[in-house]
């Protein structure tokens, strides 16, 4: 029923998802060139998407080089395979995309990436953009028992190519996480995407996994032009054969700091057969002063995979 109910995205499709040849002239070295998946850093900026019924994947070529602690990552994509079916307007893009992403492990759990991503989406320019950016990760146990984790991540972009938007805007995103028990994982953490008063004039991960940032109800899968303020806070963990995340976000926008509401989404797993699992998973948005408009999403999902 299109007018009581929202449209789910994943269309009936049927698609190759990967064909690709590899080569690897020396050791550390791999060429690909076709269909691949490229998944960079924790997927925020350049993701497979995978959480959706067809994957995104990448049409063009890559080479990643691998030398004791240094890990260097190059494509070149002519066209994006989105999870959209290619008959429709927001289905299939072609490009001409670079993406370079290196990092350098500076400990065993403490790594420095920089990365610089020049989009040029040649069927919808608006989308196209000059990123630059680093992130540092690390973690350590205090106690030589429980692991403290964290991440700080800065990044600049701006408009690219045939993009009629002139803009320029920052990423900033940093949190922490204590592994207090396996079944106990707290962890807090704030994510700014700036925006402006100007439509189209806000930073934009068009190439992410945008289903793991900002709220599994996927209310900002598109920067607001006002920016986005997302503070977060939760738990997760597991013990035995269940997995379960509990999260808790409050929203607003970036510029001129007005309210976007609270979200909480909370998921519990279960792993039935070693080539079996269950996921049920839960996203609410509380309505607020009648301009926030409450959003609940329930998810149940049986995955399979071949034994290896």
């Amino acid at each position: 029923d299109r007018i009581r109910f929202p449209v789910v995205v994943d269309p009936e499709d049927t698609r190759v998802n990967q064909a690709w040849l590899g080569f690897s002239p020396v050791l550390g070295l791999e060429l690909r060139a076709g269909r691949q998946r490229i998944k960079l850093d924790d997927d925020r900026f350049v993701g497979n998407v995978g959480w959706r019924q067809n994957e995104q994947t990448y049409d063009g070529g890559s080479l990643r080089w691998t030398r004791d602690r240094l890990d260097l990552f190059y494509s070149y994509v002519g066209h994006v395979n989105r999870i959209f079916d290619s008959e429709v307007p927001a289905g299939d893009h072609s490009h001409d995309t670079h993406l370079l992403n290196a990092s350098y492990t500076l400990a065993k759990s403490h790594k420095l990436t920089g990365y610089l991503y020049r989009i040029e989406d040649e069927d919808q320019q608006n989308l196209s953009n000059l990123t630059i950016g680093a992130r540092y990760s690390g973690s350590a146990r205090p106690d030589g028992e429980r692991a403290l984790h964290w991440l700080l991540e800065f990044a600049n972009q701006g408009d690219s190519g045939a993009n009629p938007v002139d803009y320029d805007a920052n990423y900033y995103h940093a949190n922490a996480g204590f592994d207090l028990h396996p079944w106990f994982k707290p962890r807090i953490g704030f994510e700014r995407l700036e925006g402006s008063r100007r439509a189209g004039a806000a930073f934009r991960t068009p190439l992410a996994t945008l289903h793991a940032f900002n709220g599994w109800a996927d209310r900002f899968l598109s920067t607001p032009d006002r920016g986005l303020d997302d503070f977060y806070a939760g738990f997760g963990g597991g013990q035995g054969r269940l997995g379960w995340n509990l999260v808790w976000h409050r929203f607003s926008n970036e510029t001129g700091s007005s309210s976007l509401g609270d979200e909480f989404d909370a998921s519990l797993s279960i792993k039935l057969h070693p080539t079996t699992s269950a996921l049920i998973k839960l996203a609410h948005v509380a309505e607020q002063d009648n301009r926030i408009t409450g959003v609940s999403k329930f998810w149940f999902m049986l995955s399979f995979a071949l034994p290896d």
